[in-house]
């Protein structure tokens, strides 16, 4: 069997500084303040800052010293703790993970504002909360993964810890991935919370994506909560990437030609591959620390055959275009 693929797919995000609803797959930070005695601070302003958020995210502690920042996209954080007759804390270098919700304790020392006390360089933080199988993958180590053989985003799961795959029966070079011991139709893809797809029990290799789009996917693979839609197989969130204030785009080819085919079979016809894949990426401000955009373009045209001329491969055109907008209250930031 043959097949050529030709796809274009697009994703298209803006972000603006102004109320929206939570988007899935965000993160939060939660904790309670106390003082060197371990006495409890409440009105405690806590503020979150990143270069992922547009505006900083704000919480103030409660009559018990706790206190929860919601709706944060994956990035480093800087938490920051203020009350008067107490020296600022700061809390350095937080990474903060698709769907992930850590606890950050905070004490504070007796002393003028214009003090500060900086907490940098601590262990790793574990969320210790959620008795699930849960797996996140940034981007970069998902495009870096040594899978070749289909240039599809979500190859990365052929090496995913609990994640079984085989190859799909159209010779695309595509892959069925099976979890929680079920079928592979049920698992479920979810971009931002949403399905990706448009019934339950489609295939996670159906899903048309650049992989310059995504800039973290969380994966379960046991111990579906009820936050989770339905299906009991894998869970996979893809969050997408977001512009900022600086420009920047990120330009990838990959390229391999029918003549690059060698026969290493003997005797016979040997599996061949064509590979004629652009991905592009652009994001920005429209106006600094006001509105932000991202986009991302994947051209592909890929065929798959045993041996033969690509011009005797069938044709499948397909378009996966996306576009959605997006915005965020000034205390609680949401991507697009």
């Amino acid at each position: 069997m043959r097949m050529r693929i030709v796809a274009l797919i697009v994703v298209t995000s803006v972000m603006t500084a102004s109320q929206v609803l939570a988007q899935g797959g965000d993160g939060s930070l939660r904790g309670t303040v106390r003082d060197s005695q371990g006495g409890a601070l409440p009105g405690v302003t806590i503020t979150a800052t990143s270069d992922v958020l547009l505006s900083p995210s704000v919480a103030v502690t409660d009559s018990a010293g706790n206190y929860r920042l919601i709706n944060l996209p994956p990035g480093t954080f800087t938490v920051t703790a203020q009350l008067a007759g107490f020296s600022i804390s700061r809390r350095e270098g937080i990474l903060l993970r698709a769907g992930s919700n850590f606890q950050v304790d905070v004490t504070m020392e007796l002393g003028a504002l214009e003090e500060s006390i900086t907490v940098s360089g601590d262990a790793p933080m574990l969320e210790v909360t959620k008795p699930s199988n849960v797996l996140t993958i940034d981007a970069e180590f998902q495009k870096e993964a040594p899978v070749v053989e289909g240039k599809f985003w979500s190859d990365f799961l052929m090496l995913t810890p609990g994640v079984i795959s085989r190859p799909h029966n159209d010779a695309s070079g595509r892959q069925n991935y099976f979890g929680n011991a079920v079928e592979h139709r049920d698992a479920v893809t979810l971009m931002e919370g949403l399905y990706a797809g448009n019934y339950n029990d489609f295939n996670i290799n159906r899903t048309g994506l650049s992989s310059e789009a995504i800039q973290d996917t969380e994966v379960k693979t046991g111990g579906i909560d009820a936050a989770s839609p339905m299906g009991y197989g894998l869970v996979i969130n893809m969050l997408s990437k977001s512009g900022g204030n600086d420009l920047h785009g990120t330009g990838v080819v990959s390229y391999q030609p029918f003549k690059w085919n060698a026969n290493n079979v003997g005797s016979g016809s040997p599996a061949t591959r064509e590979v004629h894949q652009y991905d592009v990426s652009l994001g920005g401000p429209i106006k600094r620390d006001r509105t932000w955009f991202f986009g991302a373009l994947r051209y592909t045209n890929t065929g798959a055959g045993p041996g033969g001329q690509p011009s005797s491969w069938p044709r499948t055109a397909r378009s996966f275009p996306t576009s959605r907008s997006t915005t965020t209250r000034s205390q609680a930031t949401s991507r697009g």
